[in-house]
């Protein structure tokens, strides 16, 4: 919230914290995911890359686990290729 508070982060990347938090502390859901994003703050993936992710992520619904299974193959994907798509 302090980040929000502080203009760090907007109001969609906040409720993409609320999301996480929710599904993966609360719920206990998508350790897969939470694994590939810490993976993904210790990679070399450049900025354009993680954009991708940020926005996908930001879209993604987390009602639907299909959806976060398809961010994480992503993740995977672009931690595999160091960040270079296409």
């Amino acid at each position: 919230m302090s980040w929000f508070n502080k203009n760090k982060i907007n109001a969609e990347e906040m409720e993409l914290l609320l999301n996480l938090l929710e599904e993966i502390m609360t719920n206990k859901r998508f350790p897969q995911l939470t694994q590939r994003l810490r993976e993904w703050r210790d990679s070399d993936i450049d900025q354009g890359a993680g954009e991708i992710i940020i926005a996908t992520l930001m879209a993604a619904d987390f009602k639907k686990p299909e959806e976060i299974e398809g961010v994480t193959a992503m993740i995977d994907d672009f931690l595999a290729d160091g960040g270079k798509r296409g």
